[in-house]
């Protein structure tokens, strides 16, 4: 069982890993870049949505990340964010505050 729970981690780690090689070409894809790296990075981003490879290789992703740092591009995908803490709370205005909770009931 033990060899099956680290296959599974392999997995939800490449599976990781792929969302976020995609995350950073798509954020960096609309960028201002010389045609050699925006042509890199469209045959990349192509690649691993049409399937022809999982990840990105070592050498790949890092130059990938260095673009990203170098324009200041989050390589987060936003799903893996920490969340935003909550504001302070603002009480709702009196035009709203007579609106029905509930919609209406069908006839």
């Amino acid at each position: 069982m033990a060899a099956k729970q680290e296959y599974l981690d392999a997995d939800d780690d490449e599976a990781l890993a792929r969302e976020r090689d995609v995350h950073m070409l798509e954020a960096i894809g609309g960028l201002e870049r010389s045609e050699r790296e925006s042509d890199a990075f469209a045959d990349m981003l192509d690649g691993l949505e049409s399937g022809r490879f999982r990840t990105l290789t070592e050498a790949q992703r890092r130059w990938v990340e260095e673009s990203c740092d170098r324009e200041g591009v989050d390589k987060t995908p936003p799903r893996h964010r920490k969340p935003v803490p909550r504001g302070r709370e603002v009480p709702l205005a009196p035009s709203l505050q007579h609106l029905p909770k509930k919609p209406p009931g069908r006839r």
